[in-house]
């Protein structure tokens, strides 16, 4: 298996985000960036602390052989209800070569230890990778939002 490792995010992360945000033009414009604007460490550490607190998340870093390629996170973190919503994007250079699919299975691996056993998740349309990730892992599609569809699996654990 690929070397895909899940990290928690701390601070020294912040600044691998700025970077690699900073350099892919094609993940700004995904994430929402104006043209151009690159994002400071500063700014990402307060966007997403930010971003984490007001979602009730948790933010993993997603390290190949120890470079940052992306983020996977658990958000809107419901205990009462037993589900989370799941998020993740790459690099574009990381992309199409099975580091998604890796990352996405280690974070189904975390989830039983959070008391989780329903995720959801938006994908777009016309990301039929990310369709088919989740529809391969036994999700459903259960709505639309906007240009999106919503996923949701549910999770059984022996």
């Amino acid at each position: 298996m690929k070397n895909i490792k899940l990290i928690p995010i701390v601070q020294n992360h912040y600044a691998d985000i700025s970077l690699l945000i900073g350099s892919d033009t094609q993940l700004q414009k995904e994430l929402g960036f104006k043209k151009g604007s690159i994002p400071t460490k500063l700014q990402v550490e307060k966007d997403f602390i930010s971003w984490c607190e007001s979602h009730k998340a948790e933010m993993y870093s997603i390290f190949k052989d120890d470079i940052f390629i992306g983020l996977i996170t658990i958000s809107r973190i419901d205990v009462k209800n037993k589900s989370a919503r799941l998020g993740y994007w790459l690099g574009s250079e990381f992309r199409q070569k099975g580091y998604s699919s890796i990352a996405y299975r280690k974070m189904l691996d975390k989830v039983p230890s959070m008391g989780i056993n329903k995720l959801n998740g938006s994908v777009l349309v016309s990301n039929l990778p990310s369709r088919l990730l989740w529809e391969n892992h036994g999700a459903t599609e259960i709505g639309k939002e906007k240009d999106n569809i919503v996923y949701e699996l549910i999770l059984s654990y022996k």
